[in-house]
């Protein structure tokens, strides 16, 4: 399975690098990173090459800068070499593994799997194909830059995320804080 690792957000919420937030005796990247590198490849997708140079996984600059988490999608599937990616958002310090093995295993006849919860789908803990490539550059090339709406244009799967526990989305100091 390869897996990207979404840290080019400007972390306005929380006032400085969330990737650099303290985890897990490390970072919440480096923790990002160890917890997906044994299922396979992985790959960290910023706005600044060479900020995260030490977490020893590839770095993929964002093709449209400041654009978002659709960066993210087509920089990975360019380098997953055709085969489907599971995308994570560095601010989930709960990402489960097996749940994204689930969703990446579950993709057969599907350009995306995903879990989605009262809030709605969840994106950004989601496995993608390559067939997702042109819709999502076309998206950035147009402005059209939310996750949710490239979903409107694809043929997805959804798990109900009720079955897993919460994935505490960090974006905030008192969201991390909760954390303790």
């Amino acid at each position: 399975m390869h897996t990207v690792i979404l840290a080019g957000g400007g972390s306005r919420r929380m006032g400085r690098d969330k990737a650099l937030l303290p985890w897990a005796g490390g970072t919440l990247l480096q923790s990002q990173i160890d917890r997906f590198a044994p299922l396979g490849p992985v790959a960290v997708c910023l706005d600044r090459p060479g900020r995260f140079s030490f977490s020893g996984a590839a770095e993929l600059a964002d093709p449209f800068p400041g654009q978002g988490p659709l960066n993210g999608l087509v920089s990975g599937l360019r380098w997953s070499g055709g085969r489907p990616i599971f995308l994570c958002a560095v601010d989930l310090p709960y990402a489960d593994p097996a749940w994204a093995t689930r969703l990446y295993t579950s993709l057969d006849g599907y350009d995306a799997c995903l879990l989605r919860s009262e809030n709605g789908p969840e994106p950004l803990f989601a496995a993608y194909t390559p067939t997702c490539l042109d819709a999502a550059e076309a998206s950035l090339r147009q402005g059209r830059l939310r996750m949710r709406g490239l979903l409107d244009t694809l043929r997805v799967r959804y798990f109900d995320a009720a079955s897993l526990p919460a994935l505490h989305n960090v974006n905030t100091p008192e969201d991390f804080t909760a954390l303790a």
